[in-house]
């Protein structure tokens, strides 16, 4: 199977090769044997999704967060997680608690004011 696989190299690969060369009974078994991987492998293989469209995609997300609040209101909560968190983490030098959850609103709130800005964006 090391062979099949491909996980045999050097002298013990060379050494298999020229004793399938030679023995008939073992190159059949191992011509069996690639031919039951080689099924396999076509079975169990998936199809390729299709080409995802990146402005379908965000158009998509933005039409199913618009339900949930004006994007001014997004931009104010992700203003509001970026002050939060870096106050948290300016006022709590010494905890590392407090730089800990100063840092996740920060991200937070950066991830909200990007994902804000490109719906605004794209709702134009």
């Amino acid at each position: 199977m090391a062979l099949v696989d491909g996980e045999l190299a050097g002298p013990e690969r060379d050494e298999l090769e020229e004793h399938l060369s030679h023995c008939a009974y073992c190159n059949e078994e191992y011509n069996d044997i690639l031919q039951v991987n080689l099924a396999m492998t076509e079975a169990l293989s998936m199809a390729l999704p299709a080409e995802l469209e990146l402005e379908h995609y965000s158009r998509d997300v933005c039409r199913k967060l618009e339900p949930q609040g004006s994007w001014a209101a997004w931009s104010l909560v992700s203003l509001l997680l970026v002050f939060s968190g870096s106050l948290l983490i300016f006022g709590c030098r010494d905890a590392a608690l407090g730089i800990l959850a100063g840092t996740i609103a920060l991200a937070a709130g950066a991830a909200l004011a990007v994902v804000s800005y490109f719906c605004n964006s794209c709702s134009r």
